[in-house]
């Protein structure tokens, strides 16, 4: 097949999959906004030049979540997901004047949703391509992308409210498949640090795979390193010198709020986060148990076993963070979010 006849192909399947995807989530339910009220006042702060100071949208009450720096007001949580978000954002204002009004009165749940929705439906996108570059398969890489998004908490919690998980597994997912391209493409890796930074600025457990897909890209593409460590700066700079004009600090408060304190022992931690009947991933997802077979399958083979261990490494090390948090959700929320 010609490659311009190729790439016309891949555009086609990409777009057919986000557009059916997209209206699954967008239109299908819950509706959930909780720790996301700000992700829109943020962005709308920012398209308006002011930096992010949403002051203008908290009124006198329901100031849960924010952090005051002198006369400025912040949101609490990581600014990442409102920076992605502010071409989705900008297009809703236009159409919508009232768009304001409804954050002042509202969490505008359904905007959020909407746009939880589209990173869900890119990230699904991108997953369908980490697939068949592995197995050259579509029937293989859909079946495992409707698993990706229908058989997990992508569906039922990531992408019920413009919190950080979909645009966290958007930019990991664009990892993987750098990654994964790589191995024909070697320049492709020093490309890998770009998304890798991205999800650092949307949450600081992002650190994980920064360090497992570093060491990796360091191990098996080191005349690229260099270059790697230079593009990621083209985030890391930007975000930083915001970060000491607006907070005064290299990283906002939220980077500091360590949740590790009075952590749970690990083996309880490890029971509540994957068969816990409340929250246990392999309760509500048992698809992903079939995860297991599929690392063993993989490392048997030589070929990209460095790779696959990257990715099982991310894995495991984010459970054990994940596992050592100290704050037990189970008797407030249903099922898995972490």
């Amino acid at each position: 097949m010609p490659r311009s006849a190729g790439w016309r192909r891949h555009a086609w399947i990409s777009a057919a999959l986000f557009c059916v995807l997209m209206a699954i989530l967008a239109f299908g339910p819950p509706k959930i906004a909780l720790d996301s009220k700000w992700a829109i006042p943020t962005a709308l702060s920012f398209i308006r030049g002011e930096a992010g100071d949403i002051s203008r949208y908290t009124g006198t009450s329901g100031l849960e979540a924010t952090k005051t720096y002198g006369e400025r007001r912040y949101n609490f949580f990581p600014i990442g997901a409102a920076l992605l978000s502010i071409p989705a954002v900008a297009v809703v204002a236009a159409v919508d004047p009232n768009l304001t009004d409804k954050v002042l009165r509202t969490d505008a749940a359904s905007v959020q949703k909407i746009i939880a929705s589209i990173f869900g439906a890119l990230a699904a996108v991108v997953f369908f391509w980490v697939v068949h570059a592995k197995f050259r398969s579509i029937a293989i890489a859909l079946a495992s992308t409707l698993a990706f998004v229908f058989c997990t908490s992508m569906w039922s919690t990531a992408t019920r409210a413009l919190w950080a998980h979909a645009p966290l597994v958007l930019a990991v997912t664009i990892a993987m498949l750098l990654l994964l391209q790589a191995r024909t493409r070697p320049a492709l890796a020093q490309y890998v640090s770009l998304p890798l930074a991205v999800a650092f600025v949307v949450r600081p457990s992002a650190a994980v795979p920064i360090v497992t897909l570093s060491l990796y890209v360091l191990l098996v593409y080191r005349p690229w390193f260099i270059r790697y460590v230079a593009w990621s700066a083209a985030v890391a700079v930007p975000w930083i010198a915001y970060n000491l004009w607006a907070f005064g600090a290299l990283f906002p408060a939220y980077y500091f709020h360590s949740q590790m304190l009075h952590a749970l022992p690990f083996w309880e931690g490890l029971a509540v986060q994957l068969i816990s009947p409340n929250r246990g991933l392999f309760v509500f997802s048992p698809v992903l148990l079939f995860a297991l077979s599929g690392f063993v399958l993989a490392i048997r083979g030589r070929e990209d076993r460095g790779l696959h261990i990257a990715f099982a490494a991310t894995v495991i090390f984010h459970l054990v963070l994940v596992s050592r948090h100290h704050t037990w959700w189970a008797g407030w929320s249903f099922g898995p979010r972490s």
